[in-house]
C-alpha cells in the first residue's frame, strides 16, 4: 500500500519501526563506560550498525513506496479513461484493448461540424444510445418532486493531481477524496469542466460547470454538477489552469502542491437528483446525476482562457422523457 510522505501514516511507520537501542546508545553515561568495558563498546558498535541498516532500509522503503505510487496513479489515469470510453466494469485483453484504441483513433467525434452531437450516433455503432437512449443527458432541469433528502456527506481532502489536455477539456484527475449517500461510498476519480454548462435548470443557463466524477466498488457511477456564474475566481479551475500541459494532449502532475476539491463546492449543498447518462459518446447510461442547486463562481478571465483552450465543449439539452427528479428542499 503505497503511503505517502509526511502523512500521519508515514510518521507512524517511522516511528514504530525504529530500531531498538537506537536513542539510549549516544548518551554521554554510556560512552563514558564503553571506554572501561570491552563488552558496552561492542554493544554500542552493533548498535550503530543497525541504526545504519535501517537507515539504508528506510531509503529503500521510500524508493519503494514511490514506486508504489507512481504505478497507483498510472492505474488511475487508466480507470479514468475506461470510465470516458463507457467502460464501467469489466476488462479487455490486449488484443481487444489494441482493436479499440484503433477503431477510436480512426473515428473521432466532436461538439460541432459533420462529427458533432447530430451525428455521434452515426459514428460507430457503440454510440447508438446517443440517439436512441431514453435516460440521455444534459437536460434542462424543471418540475422536480421536493423532498426531505438526505444531506450527501463529503469526504474530499487536498490531495495530489494531474492535469491532462483531454482534446475535450480540461481534465483534472484527483487522488483524495469521496462522497457518501443512501448508505454507499462514491470516490472521486475526476473533475472536468464544461463551456457553457452542459445541465440548466428551468431554462437558466451558466457560463460553466465542473463535473466531478465518482464511482462506487459495485462500478456505479456519479456525477456530482457545481454549476458555475460569472463572479469571483474560482480557486480549483485556477490552479487547473496554471498546470495546464504545454503541449496538446500532454498532462502534468505536480509534486509540490495539493488540490482542495472542498473549495469547489458552494455552502447550500441541496441539490437535484435523476438518472441519466455520459454526455459524451458512447452516451452510456445508468448514470446518477447530482446537481447541486447553488452555483459558485468563475471569473471573466478564466472564461477568456478557457475559451482560448476550448472553443465549445458542452451537449446540447436531450429530452427528458418524462424521467422522475428529485430535489432536496
Amino acid at each position: 500500500m503505497p503511503v505517502h510522505s509526511g502523512t500521519p501514516d508515514d510518521k507512524l511507520l517511522r516511528e514504530v519501526c525504529r530500531p531498538k537501542g537506537s536513542v539510549s546508545s549516544t548518551s554521554t553515561g554510556a560512552s563514558t563506560s564503553s571506554s572501561t568495558n570491552p563488552s558496552i563498546a561492542q554493544s554500542m558498535a552493533s548498535n550503530t550498525q543497525v541504526v545504519e541498516k535501517a537507515g539504508e532500509a528506510a531509503v529503500g522503503l521510500r524508493q519503494h513506496n514511490q514506486a508504489l505510487i507512481a504505478r497507483e496513479i498510472q492505474k488511475e489515469a487508466r480507470r479514468s479513461q475506461k470510465l470516458s470510453t463507457g467502460e464501467f466494469s469489466g476488462k479487455r485483453n490486449s488484443t481487444e484493448q489494441k482493436q479499440a484504441n484503433t477503431t477510436e483513433s480512426n473515428v473521432g467525434w466532436s461538439y460541432e461540424g459533420n462529427v458533432g452531437p447530430e451525428n455521434w450516433s452515426n459514428l460507430k455503432p457503440e454510440y447508438t444510445a446517443c440517439a436512441s437512449g431514453r435516460r440521455q443527458s444534459p437536460i434542462d432541469i424543471r418540475d422536480g418532486i421536493a423532498l426531505d433528502l438526505e444531506p450527501i456527506q463529503f469526504a474530499y481532502r487536498p490531495s495530489s493531481f494531474r492535469v491532462i489536455d483531454s482534446g475535450k477539456s480540461i481534465l483534472l484527475l484527483t487522488y483524495g477524496g469521496s462522497m457518501r449517500l443512501l448508505g454507499k461510498s462514491y470516490v472521486l476519480t475526476e473533475i472536468q469542466f464544461h463551456r457553457p454548462a452542459e445541465m440548466s435548470i428551468a431554462g437558466r443557463t451558466f457560463a460553466m460547470d465542473a463535473q466531478l466524477t465518482h464511482r462506487a466498488d459495485d462500478g456505479q457511477v456519479v456525477i456530482l454538477s457545481v454549476l458555475l456564474e460569472k463572479g469571483a475566481e474560482n480557486p480549483v479551475l485556477q490552479m487547473a489552469l496554471n498546470n495546464f500541459p504545454l503541449e496538446k494532449g500532454g498532462d502534468v502532475a505536480p509534486t509540490a502542491q495539493n488540490i482542495d476539491v472542498e473549495r469547489l463546492l458552494p455552502e447550500d449543498r441541496h441539490y437535484f437528483i435523476f438518472m441519466g447518462s455520459l454526455t459524451s459518446p458512447p452516451c452510456t447510461e445508468g448514470v446518477i446525476w447530482i446537481v447541486l442547486k447553488q452555483p459558485q463562481y468563475v471569473s471573466p478571465e478564466q472564461l477568456a482562457i478557457f475559451e482560448r483552450l476550448y472553443k465549445l465543449n458542452a451537449r446540447p439539452a436531450q429530452p427528458g422523457w418524462g424521467r422522475i427528479i428529485k430535489e432536496s428542499r
